[in-house]
């Protein structure tokens, strides 16, 4: 499957809800394994802000849905997460959301305009 078509299914499945909406925990941990590739719980923990009990919910969550997979490593209990194709394909469609906003926001600003859907 390419991941063209991956996408189309990441968006077939936001759109009819079969994922959860994104809290934004959940998308704090997106993001930080978007911009840093694979991170330990212990890391995750330092850059997303939140309890552990958060932490770990949001995580299964995720995990659930396919976005995130996660590889114990060591001993202990070291977990490596990353983001799987589905999870790269749904942070790289909510920044493009958000820069498409953005520029509306400009496009309006520039008419005299409020209205921004």
């Amino acid at each position: 499957m390419t991941d063209a078509a991956l996408f189309c299914l990441a968006d077939d499945l936001v759109s009819c809800g079969a994922t959860p909406p994104l809290q934004p925990t959940m998308k704090g941990l997106l993001r930080a394994l978007w911009l840093h590739g694979e991170l330990s719980s212990s890391e995750l923990y330092s850059l997303v802000p939140c309890a552990d009990n958060t932490l770990r919910a949001q995580l299964s969550r995720l995990r659930a849905v396919g976005y995130v997979e996660g590889e114990r490593r060591g001993r202990g209990p070291w977990v490596v997460y990353r983001l799987t194709v589905c999870g790269r394909l749904a942070v790289e469609q909510w920044h493009a959301d958000v820069l498409r906003k953005v520029e509306a926001l400009r496009a309006a600003g520039r008419r005299g305009s409020r209205d921004v859907d």
